[in-house]
Parts: C-alpha cells; structure tokens; sequence
C-alpha cells in the first residue's frame, strides 16, 4: 500500500468510524490534505454538480442573473466550485460571486 493509499485510508475513517472533533486535523497534515484532494473533492465536486443537474432536470431550477454562493465550512471547496462551475454553465447566469470560507488556514492555502 502507498503511502497516498494509507493516508486515504486514514482520511476515511476519520470522516466515517472515528470522527473526532475536526476530523482529526486533516488539514494540517499534509500527507491528509493530499488524499483529500485526490479522493474527497472529486467525489464531493462531481456529487454537488450532479444534484444541481437533476434540480435542472427535475424541477426546472434555472438560476439567472447574478448568482451569490456562500460555502461556509469550505474545507478546500470542492461544493463552492462545483455550484460555480454549473452555474456558469447556465445561460441565463451573468455573473458568480463566490464566497468560501473555513476556520482553517490550511484549508484555503492553495
């Protein structure tokens, strides 16, 4: 097992069985915040703009205009972007204003 494979292993029982308060500080752990950004956010990125999809789908939901996101609690912001993304896909959308933000540093450094 690599080491990339072991800290997402580690990651997800952090989020699933252990769920320590903060999650154990995956942001501050490089090796933890790498597997988070291979693993978490595509899956988070990828769920957020499938349900956007299926509200334009289903229930006709067509943002226009300016478009306001607040994501609070961001993590690296993976559910911001993907509103973003599908927003600006939008034809009626003329501009997105977003918003991130979280109480770790590390989750916003880029």
């Amino acid at each position: 097992m690599t080491r990339i494979e072991k800290a997402a292993a580690e990651l997800g029982d952090l989020f699933t069985t252990d769920r320590s308060a903060g999650f154990g500080g995956y942001a501050g752990k490089p090796e933890l915040l790498a597997a988070y950004a291979l693993v978490h956010f595509p899956r988070t990125f990828l769920a957020v703009r499938h349900v956007l999809a299926e509200l334009a789908r289903v229930r006709d939901w067509r943002p226009a205009g300016r478009l306001a996101v607040a994501d609070l609690g961001c993590g690296l912001g993976a559910a911001a972007a993907a509103v973003a993304c599908q927003a600006q896909e939008e034809p009626g959308v003329t501009e997105v204003a977003l918003a991130a933000m979280d109480s770790r540093q590390e989750s916003l450094t880029p």
